[in-house]
C-alpha cells in the first residue's frame, strides 16, 4: 500500500527553493475549512518531513500548506527584484540585450498614489512585467532604462526607472511586491 508523501529528495528540494525566512504569497488553498485568504502574504518558518510550507501570514495565522495542493508564490520587494535581475545576468554571462536565457519579473504597485485621476485600478491593471535584458541590469551599458509592459497588455513600453519611487521619482509609484514570472 502507497502513500502520497513526497520523497526525501523532494523535501530536500522544497527546503532549498523555499529556506526559512522566504516571504510568500498565497496564490491557491484547497480543503482547508478556514482557508487562508488569496493573496495573503507571509514568511516561511519551516518545511516538516511530509512536505507541509508552514508559514506566519500577515493576518497572524500560521497555517500550513498542503505539499501538492496548495500554491504559493514566491515574492521580493523592488531593491531585491532589481538586485536578482543584476545577479541572474551575472551569473549567466549576460552582457548584451541579445543575452539568454531571459527572465521576467513582475512588479506589483500599490494603489495608493497610483493614478491621481481618482480610478480605482485592478491588481492586473497596477503589474508591470520587465526582463533582465534591461539596461539596467546588465554591465557597462550607456543609459540607464527599465522598459515593461503591463499585465492588462494596453500599457506598453513603460519605463518603470521613471515613474517608479525607488528609482527616484519623490513621487512616483509605490511597489507593493516582485515576483519572478513563470510560463
Amino acid at each position: 500500500m502507497g502513500n502520497d508523501f513526497p520523497s526525501k529528495e523532494v523535501i530536500e528540494g522544497l527546503r532549498e527553493k523555499y529556506p526559512k525566512g522566504t516571504k510568500v504569497r498565497l496564490i491557491k488553498m484547497e480543503d482547508d475549512p478556514f482557508p487562508i485568504e488569496i493573496g495573503t502574504k507571509g514568511v516561511i518558518t519551516h518545511i516538516d518531513d511530509i512536505g507541509t510550507i508552514f508559514v506566519d501570514w500577515e493576518n497572524g495565522r500560521g497555517l500550513g500548506l498542503a505539499y501538492g495542493k496548495d500554491k504559493l508564490q514566491v515574492i521580493m520587494d523592488w531593491a531585491e527584484a532589481t538586485e536578482y535581475m543584476r545577479k541572474f545576468n551575472k551569473a549567466h554571462n549576460i552582457t548584451s540585450k541579445s543575452g539568454r536565457p531571459e527572465i521576467k519579473i513582475v512588479a506589483v504597485m500599490k494603489s495608493e498614489g497610483f493614478a491621481d485621476n481618482g480610478k480605482e485600478y485592478s491588481e492586473i491593471e497596477r503589474s508591470y512585467e520587465f526582463s533582465n535584458l534591461n539596461k539596467a541590469f546588465l554591465p557597462n551599458m550607456i543609459g540607464y532604462s527599465i522598459f515593461s509592459d503591463c499585465l492588462d497588455k494596453i500599457d506598453r513600453g513603460v519605463r518603470l526607472d521613471w515613474y517608479i519611487a525607488a528609482e527616484g521619482n519623490k513621487d512616483g509609484w509605490k511597489v507593493d511586491y516582485c515576483y519572478i514570472k513563470e510560463d
